[in-house]
């Protein structure tokens, strides 16, 4: 790689370890690095544990009395989020993964917790390939926007519990989607 990029072996060696540190690349001993395979018990956990995350910061917002900021937060939200369901036909499947990137992004921060906040940055280059693997066909795409509005709506009018059993409920449709994709990948390889 090193000859074909025209660098030293030092920067090509920080970037393999980075992969690997990041969950995207795993060292085998005597075969090298490769591209991770993501399981399906992987992948379950990964959402597990942003189901634990953003609902324990949807409670945190409750609890620090529905901060101002964070309200207007939400509103923007919404009106995003209405925008992308009106214009879903000609919206991008990266500019969904976007929005649905930052919206779940704002829903951790909620929480202020900067152990939870590394948590979350750490599991982020995973969770754009769940996610990508979620987003790709514009009809779950769609569907996710819907669910997202509800989420926000929710959590705007001061229901955090039926906020947090919608949002289990739309990582619960993701997983089922992504099972499928994954069961479909390992299909066409074989």
């Amino acid at each position: 790689m090193a000859e074909r990029f025209g660098v030293s072996r030092s920067p090509i060696r920080e970037a393999l370890r980075r992969l690997c540190g990041d969950g995207l690349a795993e060292l085998r001993p005597n075969c090298g690095i490769s591209v991770r395979e993501f399981s399906m018990d992987y992948v379950r956990d990964l959402l597990q544990m942003r189901r634990m995350q953003e609902s324990y910061g949807m409670e945190q917002f409750l609890a620090s009395g529905m901060k101002k900021e964070d309200c207007q937060e939400l509103k923007r939200f919404r009106r995003l989020i209405q925008k992308a369901i009106q214009d879903s036909d000609n919206m991008s499947l990266r500019a969904h993964m976007d929005l649905d990137a930052e919206l779940h992004l704002f829903f951790n921060s909620l929480n202020h917790n900067q152990v939870m906040d590394e948590m979350w940055d750490r599991m982020l280059q995973v969770n754009v390939m769940v996610q990508g693997l979620s987003l790709k066909d514009k009809g779950r795409a769609l569907q996710s926007q819907k669910e997202h509005l509800v989420v926000v709506e929710c959590l705007l009018a001061g229901d955090v519990a039926q906020a947090v059993r919608m949002n289990a409920q739309h990582l619960e449709h993701t997983r089922i989607f992504v099972e499928k994709a994954l069961a479909q990948k390992r299909t066409n390889h074989t």
